[in-house]
């Protein structure tokens, strides 16, 4: 999940993303819209799955008051490490 803040309240930033693919490959997947943010390789095309290269995600929302110099996008709760799996030897 994507929120902006300005100091306080934060909001949640909801709705549908528009995903388009720029470059790279070996080919360039099928745009897609989800309403779920999330890394393309969930989704279920093998193209998607095999890209290696730069997309777009855009969503549309409306603001809070006041200049764009006091908002705050949070990427944390998206930018979450990857998992790891640990091997007992």
């Amino acid at each position: 999940m994507v929120r902006f803040r300005r100091v306080r309240p934060s909001q949640d930033i909801t709705g549908t993303w528009e995903v388009n693919f720029v470059e790279g490959g070996p080919v360039l997947p099928a745009a897609y819209t989800t309403t779920n943010l999330a890394s393309w390789t969930s989704q279920d095309d093998p193209e998607a799955k095999r890209f290696a290269g730069t997309a777009r995600y855009t969503i549309g929302f409306d603001h809070p008051a006041g200049e764009a110099d006091d908002w705050i996008l949070d990427w944390a709760a998206f930018a979450k490490p990857p998992s790891s799996k640990s091997t007992a030897t």
